[in-house]
């Protein structure tokens, strides 16, 4: 054939700019939800670490991972009792807290306009039968999260603001990603 352009048959395909920009993109940045997460966990370990008995209670604030990448882990995470709709971050002590005696706190985070899926509105529901102070924490951004998540939390376990209001992002002046 005198056509230059022939492609023979079974050839690779031919990739263009556009899908080599996007084949070299970086991975997606971390949504904001588990950024604001990761934030408060932080906080957690910073302050613990300060006078670790005074703050034992807040180190065993955790999260239960209910999020499956493939369906094998799926299949094998069920099999081990991982439910979908777990809240976000849980901490088991309970408190005294808005004058009700509670059992354990739950709290799940979401950057709004994002709602709770009806698996997180029915365990959130059924922990709240159960005692558990449940709380569906909104904000704008995972900064604005992160503070919400933080005061809640602190506030629940009775810690003095003294401690943990200097651990606030707007105590802190700007600051750039950690």
């Amino acid at each position: 054939m005198s056509n230059r352009f022939y492609k023979p048959r079974n050839a690779a395909p031919v990739m263009d700019a556009a899908d080599y920009v996007r084949g070299v993109r970086k991975a997606s940045p971390v949504p904001h939800e588990e950024r604001a997460q990761a934030d408060v966990m932080r906080r957690i370990a910073a302050l613990v670490a300060t006078n670790p008995p005074a703050y034992a209670d807040l180190w065993y604030t955790h999260h239960s991972p209910n999020e499956q990448a493939s369906e094998t882990r799926r299949k094998r995470n069920g099999a081990l009792g991982v439910r979908a709709g777990h809240p976000d971050l849980v901490n088991y002590s309970p408190r005294t807290y808005a004058g009700r005696a509670w059992v354990a706190i739950g709290l799940e985070l979401k950057i709004s306009p994002n709602t709770p899926s009806s698996e997180q509105e029915n365990y959130l529901m059924h922990l709240h039968r159960c005692g558990w102070f449940v709380e569906v924490v909104s904000a704008p951004d995972s900064q604005s999260l992160a503070d919400a998540t933080w005061q809640l939390l602190c506030e629940y376990l009775g810690l003095p603001a003294s401690a943990w209001l200097p651990l606030m992002s707007s105590m802190q002046g700007k600051r750039g990603r950690r």
